[in-house]
């Protein structure tokens, strides 16, 4: 449910974006992004690849392509993803922190998945004292 909620979370974000794209572009996002919420994980990976093709630093499509390996649970494939924008865009989002620590814990390497959440959690803070300022 929570992964659910997520991804549609992430699509609507990614549909604001991508309209600001070109129209070959946003074709090719959006049918990704339908294929993921088809569940269709190794689709949408192949869609999602050719879109970093064209697009290279498109972290977002980086990232989905992570979530793809996650839901099929390859967990040393999605952190590959997830490690790749966090070295690409360390401020790409909080959440990246939180799915690589995730795909840590899964894979059995807990302090590895604590750093990471200790990063997603110092992300969580920064933004309160940000917001309190």
């Amino acid at each position: 449910m929570l992964r659910t909620i997520l991804l549609i979370a992430i699509c609507l974000w990614v549909n604001a974006f991508v309209n600001a794209q070109t129209p070959g572009f946003a074709k090719d996002f959006q049918r990704a992004e339908e294929a993921l919420l088809n569940k269709q994980y190794e689709k949408a990976i192949r869609i999602y690849q050719n879109v970093l093709n064209q697009q290279p630093e498109l972290h977002i499509a980086r990232r989905n392509i992570g979530v793809c390996y996650e839901l099929l649970g390859e967990y040393d494939k999605a952190l590959e993803f997830y490690e790749a924008v966090i070295k690409r865009d360390e401020f790409f989002s909080r959440s990246i922190y939180f799915r690589a620590g995730w795909a840590s814990y899964k894979m059995g390497d807990y302090e590895k998945a604590l750093t990471y959440y200790g990063k997603f959690e110092f992300c969580l803070e920064s933004r309160r004292m940000n917001s309190q300022t």
